[in-house]
């Protein structure tokens, strides 16, 4: 398998909580490997219920999906995708044979290699910061590449292109992408008790180095060192003034 289900690359996409139930869980033997393919794992957890849990892996990118509410209410990366990723890695260390289907051993050969193509990355990956009354939300765009390199027009992004290869994009934007992909085509979502960006803030630390536009197309930069927040709640004669403040203290700044 090209790709290595190494524990220091989950770490960086879940916190420390979600990573110590997921290993508690492959610790326990919760997970059962059904298939273990070039490009898809299929595995059940068993936690509080039994639960499925898939790895489509596509040039080298693995784009996780979990039955559990957690996952599928968008909250991200379970423990139970992170139980299931450390017991891909026992597998490709130990080595455990896994069947092949004979229809992919054909592509694999000789004559299927020699017709393969090289795909011209035609698209960029970016990403828009949408605000409106109801909240906020994250977009997954694309820009076409120009022959001379620079970027033109906007164009539509799906899970084909990573497929393809067709698109540039690093490894980090690619998962990130992957869950902004699915709340987009998503047919519904509750407006009234919550705002889209809501679910997917945390994701912002997969794009500290992607390009990110509002909606004017004006580029938005990350601040370079850590805010703390303190809420402030002032009484007044007939009412509450509730203030926020960020505070720099590396720089002994207040905003």
């Amino acid at each position: 398998m090209a790709i290595t289900f190494d524990e220091e690359k989950i770490i960086q996409y879940v916190s420390s909580t979600i990573y110590q139930r997921g290993k508690r869980y492959f610790k326990q033997n919760r997970v059962k490997i059904l298939r273990f393919e070039e490009d898809f794992i299929h595995a059940q957890v068993y936690g509080s219920t039994l639960y499925d849990v898939e790895f489509q892996i596509r040039n080298s990118i693995v784009m996780p999906e979990c039955s559990c509410p957690y996952f599928q209410q968008g909250f991200g990366i379970c423990k139970h995708v992170v139980a299931v990723w450390l017991e891909a890695n026992r597998y490709s260390e130990e080595k455990i044979q896994v069947s092949q289907n004979s229809w992919k051993k054909l592509l694999q050969s000789d004559v299927g290699k020699s017709t393969k193509k090289s795909v011209r990355k035609e698209k960029k990956l970016v990403f828009e910061l949408q605000t409106s009354y109801y909240g906020w939300d994250i977009v997954a765009k694309a820009l076409y590449i120009k022959k001379d390199g620079t970027l033109g027009r906007e164009m539509s992004v799906s899970a084909s292109d990573f497929e393809n290869g067709n698109i540039v994009a690093s490894e980090k934007e690619q998962v990130a992408a992957n869950f902004f992909l699915k709340e987009q085509n998503s047919y519904y979502y509750d407006r009234t008790y919550r705002s889209k960006g809501a679910k997917l803030g945390y994701l912002f630390d997969l794009l500290k180095e992607s390009e990110i536009y509002n909606k004017t197309g004006d580029p938005i930069k990350f601040y370079p060192n850590l805010l703390s927040v303190k809420v402030v709640l002032k009484e007044k004669k007939k009412d509450y003034d509730l203030s926020l403040h960020l505070t720099d203290s590396e720089k002994g700044k207040t905003f």
